[in-house]
């Protein structure tokens, strides 16, 4: 073997070693993504899509949701939260498996005309981002005792959290609807939990 054959080899060993062990680490990091925490299993509940139209956790079953609490005329963080949902529903667009809620926690402003021209006012084109309402105590019991987030003070002490649930109603983990980073690290939550099988 030539001297430079003896150089060389060895670097070529040690590269393909540094490339296994960086697709070894990827795919350890993709399989931590899918291998979220059930945290919590989403109780029966119903709200108000319409008038006369029900939502229930029945409704949900199927899609990846993505859920938050806000209000229409909120001046705290509910504009910077609606900026992100509205990113993830434009990123995902034409991904019917995403499903994306914002229950408003101020009914008696929130009416459904309210809320119909909210979701026209941000370009909402489709059923994947719905808007939903219902009676306060009825919001505030879901709030703390479903989705295990804070609701006291409703309207203005509202969660800042989003919600992700998988298709069999199961909460998976809260993301920081005003940072960033957190809503960045959904949106790769979002991105394998949407690639697994039904």
């Amino acid at each position: 073997m030539s001297k430079h054959l003896r150089w060389i080899l060895p670097s070529i060993i040690s590269l393909i070693i540094l490339i296994m062990i960086a697709v070894w680490v990827i795919n350890q990091g993709k399989q931590a993504y899918v291998r979220l925490p059930l945290l919590y299993p989403l109780p029966d509940f119903q709200l108000e899509l319409a008038l006369d139209e029900a939502f229930t956790r029945e409704d949900l079953l199927g899609h990846i949701t993505v859920v938050d609490f806000i209000f229409t005329h909120c001046q705290g963080p509910c504009p910077t939260m609606t900026v992100k949902m509205q990113s993830i529903y434009r990123e995902f667009h034409g991904d019917n498996d995403l499903l994306l809620l914002s229950i408003s926690v101020d009914p008696e402003h929130d009416t459904f005309v309210v809320l119909d021209e909210y979701a026209t006012f941000l370009g909402i084109e489709d059923d994947r981002w719905l808007f939903l309402r219902g009676e306060l105590p009825i919001v505030s019991n879901l709030c703390k005792n479903g989705f295990k987030l804070a609701a006291g003070n409703l309207p203005m002490g509202h969660t800042v959290k989003f919600t992700l649930i998988d298709r069999d109603g199961y909460i998976r983990g809260y993301f920081d609807g005003t940072d960033e980073v957190s809503i960045g690290n959904l949106k790769q939550h979002l991105r394998l939990l949407l690639k697994q099988d039904h």
